[in-house]
């Protein structure tokens, strides 16, 4: 028993001890509120003022440090720093009584109420400014105001800023930062596009007045914030740094593939803080446990000291009025009696539609898997396109091969779910040349050398708006553990008849003439979801091989008799998609290749 008791604060303390590795190091200053309000003047010049609130930790020694960028400006000047008197958190911050700091050449040290300027490391891309703090204070707000000059860039076809109001390596934790950043002459609202990248929960939008509003919110030391803005050139007339190129579509796209690693990054969090509640779970649940063990080793351990003092005696049981009789004891011979009888398999059922038709392949995967969304579901997804007549297919004939041409029809906006119509962008749109696209493009742009990573980001998105999409479904429920979730009752209904359809469709001896062939094209579609493409493919191919020349299938499409024949270029797509066969290996390596992103070195001047 000693043992026992000397072990168990043992244990608890190396699981509690286990806590520390996910606990961040000190911080010693860091920012609750920060608030910036610009001007973009008619010369290109910007005026800048922020109000900062500092929270500095009793351990602290030395100034607070703000790194301002520079690098797009020809000079800075005005800089000034100054502290707020009294702040009330009812009131506007930037309505605050104001006390100018005083510049020092060599400030002595905590000399609170006094800043200096130093360059940075790069003295023409950072100017850092060291304020001095009064040393009382836990929490302090500040006001720099400064102008930089030249700031604005003049392309052929837009003026543009590049700001980095939050430095790549230089970060701190910040609670909340707003930006506002006005234009001097109105330019009008559509023709103003705001960016912002390099933190997680940043936002980017145009106030009816014209402002333009960057936010954001938590962001971690790691993370930083570049702002950029395109605007018409009428704003500032009488700029001065003039470039003789077209900029937007290149910024455009630019902005576009940021975006994606963006998401990329809220993906990494995501799994990040589903592995810290799933941690700290286990850590919850294995510190009950030992206490449970403990408590009933303890239990035991006295109740057997207790027996050893009682003499042996040997006691006659009477039978209790409700004791089970000796026949038929035991829990198997009970649920025996209450089970009803599993009644003898039947014959293969011939079903004649689909249990559900109102939801894409793609959202069955949902239902059916969960998050697991596989390769096989673009295919269906295209091969569900071409069925409801948003594609045309026409197959291609070269040598011994053939692929298809799939080809894009009119249809009415907002007809095609938002995964449908990111795919039909993606392969006809962005692969394709905007009106038709070859499977043998999709299969190079796949596999072609550097095209895989692009293609993986691709389906990261796509997998995304699939989710969002099958979300609405209510397909999935939160589970009594955090990290599994379980099919609705909704779901549970939908699934169970879907498994009754992939039986029959797994069906040794399919009933492919006693249904008309419009309903196998719709049946093939959903196979390939429920993960028997080729399994129909095959039952297909052999009910098929008799039918004569000429047969009137007007009214098909993947299974008319002129694209039937090269039906297994479907399979050759989605084994040509170089991701198939690793894709979670790829997902990891994609997440871990984004910080190194965030490190490496950015156009200035685009």
């Amino acid at each position: 028993m000693r043992k026992i008791v000397v072990i168990l604060p043992l244990l608890l303390i190396l699981v509690l001890a286990t806590l520390t590795v996910y606990a961040d190091t000190s911080v010693k200053y860091s920012v609750n509120d920060w608030q910036i309000h610009a001007v973009i003047n008619q010369d290109g010049s910007i005026d800048v003022k922020e109000y900062i609130t500092y929270k500095v930790s009793p351990e602290h020694e030395g100034p607070v440090i703000r790194y301002i960028d520079i690098s797009q400006a020809s000079y800075v000047e005005n800089l000034n720093v100054s502290g707020v008197i009294d702040v009330d958190p009812e009131e506007d911050i930037t309505t605050a009584e104001t006390e100018p700091y005083e510049l020092v050449d060599k400030p002595e040290q905590n000399t609170g109420g006094t800043y200096a300027l130093k360059p940075g490391v790069n003295a023409d891309e950072i100017q850092e400014v060291h304020i001095y703090l009064p040393r009382d204070q836990q929490e302090e707000t500040v006001v720099l105001s400064y102008k930089l000059n030249d700031f604005v860039f003049l392309y052929r076809d837009t003026a543009a800023v590049v700001w980095n109001p939050v430095i790549n390596g230089y970060g701190n934790k910040i609670g909340n930062i707003d930006i506002r950043l006005s234009l001097s002459q109105k330019g009008g609202i559509d023709n103003i596009h705001p960016f912002v990248y390099g933190a997680l929960n940043g936002n980017s939008q145009v106030l009816e007045n014209g402002t333009i509003n960057i936010t954001g919110y938590k962001l971690q030391p790691e993370e930083f914030m570049e702002v950029v803005v395109l605007f018409p050139k009428s704003v500032v007339a009488e700029g001065r740094k003039l470039i003789d190129n077209d900029v937007v579509q290149k910024v455009l796209e630019e902005q576009q593939a940021k975006m994606e690693e963006m998401e990329l990054l809220r993906e990494k969090r995501e799994q990040e803080q589903r592995f810290r509640t799933t941690i700290t779970i286990i850590i919850a649940a294995g510190i009950l446990g030992i206490g449970i063990c403990g408590y009933l080793l303890y239990v035991r351990f006295n109740r057997s000291k207790s027996d050893e003092k009682k003499p042996d005696e040997q006691v006659d049981r009477k039978p209790m009025e409700h004791d089970v009789p000796e026949k038929g004891t035991g829990f198997r011979s009970i649920l025996a009696k209450v089970m009803p009888k599993v009644p003898e398999k039947k014959g293969q059922e011939v079903l004649g539609d689909l249990p559900a038709d109102y939801y894409t392949p793609a959202e069955l995967s949902v239902l059916l898997r969960g998050k697991r969304i596989k390769p096989a579901d673009i295919v269906a997804t295209l091969l569900d396109l071409i069925v409801r007549r948003y594609v045309d297919i026409e197959t291609v004939e070269k040598g011994n091969e053939a692929h298809y041409i799939l080809r894009l029809k009119e249809y009415e906006p907002n007809s095609l779910k938002a995964h449908e119509e990111y795919l039909v962008n993606w392969f006809i749109k962005d692969i394709g040349d905007g009106n038709e696209v070859s499977t043998e493009a999709i299969k190079q742009s796949a596999s072609a050398s550097g095209a895989g990573d692009v293609f993986s980001t691709r389906l990261i998105i796509w997998r995304k708006l699939v989710l969002n999409q099958a979300r609405r479904w209510k397909f999935w429920e939160r589970g009594p553990f955090l990290w599994r979730s379980k099919r609705t009752e909704f779901g549970e209904k939908h699934y169970s008849e879907w498994m009754k359809f992939r039986m029959f469709l797994k069906g040794t001896n399919l009933e492919i003439n006693s249904i008309p062939l419009e309903k196998w094209e719709k049946f093939l579609v959903y196979a390939f979801s429920l993960g028997l493409g080729e399994n129909v493919v095959n039952a297909l191919k052999t009910a098929l091989a008799e039918r004569s020349s000429g047969t009137a299938d007007d009214g098909l499409t993947i299974l008319h008799e002129s694209n039937f024949h090269a039906i297994d270029e479907w399979f050759h797509l989605i084994n040509s998609f170089s991701f198939a066969r690793n894709i979670t290996t790829r997902l990891v390596q994609s997440l871990s290749s984004i910080p190194r992103l965030a490190g490496r070195g950015r156009d200035r001047t685009m």
